[in-house]
């Protein structure tokens, strides 16, 4: 607040970059609004995409695609910078849609804990209970819970399961594979944790 009040340089940082402008009339209203919109219903005012608005954007990176999330994780979204910084929705980049950013990796399989070469790291996980809930449901859920790490979610029945870490000592998980279940593990990036052992095969 008392930046805009101040008249002062606002912005936002994107991949060590600045992106910048200066509050000419103290608005203090500089937030980014993710909708869901089902229906495709096109917004009452689109905004304008300059170099400025758009930075996020150009300056992002590209993920390999197994760790894309599915369709169901984008949103229309709405940037606004007060202050003369900008307005823009998604419809004014071609309909660009963005993804909260759910700190959640995909794994492809289920079973052992055999490659994990540190004992100390490994883990058992306990199931925290299964329901009904869409997959982006699921995954706001367990981002939520303290004790949730790991949540796996069936598309076909829309069951969601959240996994906790259980206690000391670790066993191979007996389990096969279950059919129409996909599991995703926490992102723990940069930190030495065994998070790939949960489901290594």
């Amino acid at each position: 607040m008392s930046l805009a009040t101040n008249y002062n340089t606002q912005g936002y940082r994107t991949a060590g970059v600045d992106n910048t402008f200066k509050n000419c009339n103290t608005n203090p209203n500089s937030y980014i609004t993710f909708y869901y919109n089902p229906n495709y219903a096109y917004p009452g005012k689109v905004g304008i995409s300059d170099t400025f608005m758009t930075g996020w954007i150009v300056r992002s990176s590209l993920l390999a695609s197994n760790r894309n999330n599915a369709a169901e994780f984008y949103f229309d979204w709405e940037m606004q910078m007060g202050g003369c910084g900008g307005y823009m929705t998604s419809e004014a980049v071609s309909n660009t849609r963005a993804a909260l950013g759910l700190p959640f990796v995909p794994e492809n399989s289920i079973g052992y804990f055999n490659s994990c070469q540190d004992p100390d790291k490994r883990v058992v996980l306990l199931s925290l209970g299964i329901f009904s809930s869409t997959e982006l449901l699921c995954a706001a859920m367990c981002l939520q819970l303290n004790a949730c790490a790991v949540f796996k979610y069936h598309s076909q029945d829309k069951r969601c399961e959240l996994l906790s870490f259980g206690t000391y000592p670790p066993v191979d998980d007996p389990k096969p594979t279950e059919a129409g279940w996909k599991y995703y593990t926490e992102s723990y990036a940069g930190k030495k944790a065994c998070v790939g052992c949960f489901f290594c095969s």
